[in-house]
């Protein structure tokens, strides 16, 4: 009876309970491996990147008035005239230019018959430029003999035996000259060769025919290639050919050198001041234009350092007045202008000075902001780039977390199933048992009744004989 009562209380509460626990917790897996893959999908989305607007730049303040320099001030400063001593022209830059002297020993290089067509072609527009005919010693390789001693050259004399010396080189020509000087430049490439030549025949064309074989011996075969790169060589000597034509051919290889000196000494404004004197040069009289650059360079030197536009300013006005000059007095007077000009506005410099230093102060600001704040997205972006590789990382154990615990507790589940219906299954035989128990108890009992009922009947139905006879055995 006892073990009964536990029983239907284990079946009645114990597995119910249970199972709606388990059949609860398996839910929440499920649950978890759903939350899991929508989180990882969630991940697969990039994380939206911040933008950011750059501030615009303020508008810069206007530069106070300016206070010109007349013409008749100008006239009134000019000394008078005085004759002018010439001076020796040079031939040589500043700058070093490493002589072709020396011979180094070179790497064997396979020869690109297409870029050695190129380099042939550009030699082609130099031989325009510099005539074979009438320039055969620049062109020309030429050789002397040598003999192996004075037996040898004396039989040479009679017999004139070809096998008795040798050929030696003993002036090259240009070609070899411009390979042997690329070559040292360490300029292999026979592109790279043609390429340096066509910047050279540039700068040709604008020289006179006079100066293009000296332009090659005393400098274009001794520029620093190697140190500036054939980039810088090209900038340098395109812009150099804006001005050298515009000047005496007796002056251009001086003129050149001054400029070159000047790019290289100023290599922020060199190359736009020399632009800008080539754009207003053809104002200027021919024959004193040598001095008239002269005279801008040195300004540009002693007092506008880095300041281009406030050169251009103060030279543009002056060109205005320059067609109401003497022709041979320009230069002079555009160095009397510059001193004027300067004198009157020392107060306006200072003041566009402060203004210019404030404004670019403010871009700089401004600039830095934006600078940082897009730094700040980006990191921001890559903070929640990050975040979601992490919460990926965490899907991928969730949802593998979940299933294992759904196969755990499912066979947790199956195993109480599995007791639950033996217990019931055990119940049920046991109440099988007790009931066939009862019915073969009622089925003994029965028989038994039926055995004694017939027992009694069969006694019943022989006393009364008995009795007859003990009668009858009485009356005899």
């Amino acid at each position: 009876m006892k073990q009964s009562f536990l029983s239907a209380l284990e079946n009645k509460y114990y597995y119910a309970v249970s199972r709606y626990f388990w059949h609860l917790v398996i839910a929440l897996g499920i649950l978890g491996i759903g939350a899991g893959i929508l989180v990882y999908f969630w991940t697969l989305v990039p994380p939206k990147k911040q933008e950011v607007v750059k501030q615009a730049y303020p508008p810069k303040p206007e530069y106070p008035q300016l206070k010109e320099v007349s013409l008749e001030d100008i006239i009134r400063a000019l000394p008078k005239k005085k004759i002018k001593k010439t001076t020796p022209v040079s031939t040589q830059t500043e700058e070093d230019y490493t002589p072709n002297n020396y011979q180094e020993e070179q790497e064997v290089v396979s020869i690109d018959s297409a870029a050695l067509a190129t380099f042939n072609r550009s030699l082609g527009q130099t031989k325009k430029l510099i005539a074979v005919e009438n320039n055969k010693n620049f062109w020309e390789d030429t050789y002397v003999k040598k003999f192996n001693s004075e037996r040898d050259k004396k039989m040479y004399k009679k017999t004139h035996d070809p096998s008795l010396y040798k050929l030696v080189l003993n002036h090259p020509g240009f070609k070899t000259r411009f390979i042997n000087f690329t070559d040292n430049q360490k300029i292999n490439s026979y592109y790279d060769k043609a390429d340096l030549l066509d910047t050279y025949n540039l700068l040709l064309q604008h020289l006179d025919s006079l100066n293009r074989i000296k332009f090659i011996d005393r400098i274009g075969l001794k520029l620093p290639v190697r140190k500036l790169g054939t980039k810088e060589i090209y900038n340098r000597l395109s812009t150099i050919s804006l001005l050298v034509d515009k000047v005496p051919a007796k002056e251009q290889l001086q003129l050149f050198n001054i400029l070159w000196r000047f790019i290289k000494n100023n290599p922020n404004d060199g190359i736009p001041l020399i632009k800008y004197i080539a754009d207003i040069i053809n104002q200027v009289p021919y024959e004193v234009r040598m001095d008239f650059i002269k005279n801008i360079l040195h300004e540009y030197i002693a007092h506008y350092n880095n300041n281009l536009y406030g050169l251009r300013e103060a030279t543009n006005h002056f060109m205005d007045k320059i067609n109401n000059l003497e022709r041979d007095r320009v230069p002079l007077a555009l160095k009397i202008y510059y001193k004027l000009y300067r004198k009157n506005n020392r107060e306006r410099a200072r003041q566009i000075a402060q203004i210019d230093h404030d404004y670019n102060q403010k871009i700089t600001t401004i600039d830095n902001e934006y600078q940082n704040a897009l730094a700040q997205a980006q990191a921001d972006y890559m903070q929640a780039k990050y975040q979601k590789q992490s919460w990926r990382q965490w899907s991928y154990k969730g949802i593998f977390a979940g299933f294992v615990s759904l196969l755990l507790f499912s066979l947790v589940l199956l195993i109480i199933s599995m007791i639950r219906n033996v217990n019931r299954l055990t119940e049920a035989m046991y109440e099988q048992n007790h009931s066939f128990q009862n019915q073969l108890n009622r089925v003994l009992d029965s028989h038994v009744t039926s055995i004694q009922k017939n027992t009694q009947e069969h006694q019943n139905e022989n006393t009364p004989k008995t009795s007859e006879n003990t009668q009858n055995v009485d009356d005899n």
